[in-house]
């Protein structure tokens, strides 16, 4: 299952490898959402899997070192494979993606592609990005 939602906005902080997104609350949807991604902040940290990297959804009760796969980042959409088998209590177990459409310039792209790069050190293999836009 898919979880997906449209961030209206997002933050990147080059010095500690942290990578935001939001969604912005309404009358229609009072809670909105947010995922953010943080990798080690130092390069001893960083171990032959993914368990170094945070992830968090919504809450910090949604939050867990590791259970991502891979990750794709094109020029609007940001989607974060995870891992079937996370012995954590995080992110809920049904959901095999979370998937954020998004907008950005060039510079923020290129940004997010370097940040991304310093987050998946050592695991670029299970990293993608596209020029591709999905919005219509």
């Amino acid at each position: 299952m898919l979880f997906q939602f449209n961030a209206n906005y997002f933050e990147f902080v080059r010095d500690s490898g942290f990578v935001g997104f939001a969604q912005e609350t309404s009358n229609k949807d009072p809670d909105g959402h947010y995922f953010w991604i943080m990798g080690a902040e130092i390069a001893e940290d960083i171990g032959p899997d993914l368990q170094h990297i945070y992830i968090e959804l919504d809450d910090q009760c949604g939050g867990q070192y590791g259970g991502l796969t891979s990750i794709a980042l094109s020029r609007d959409r940001f989607t974060v494979y995870l891992d079937h088998i996370r012995d954590q209590e995080g992110i809920d177990t049904e959901f095999n993606a979370i998937q954020i459409d998004f907008k950005c310039d060039d510079t923020e792209f290129q940004d997010l592609c370097e940040i991304l790069q310093r987050i998946m050190e050592c695991h670029e293999d299970k990293l993608t990005f596209t020029e591709v836009s999905y919005s219509t």
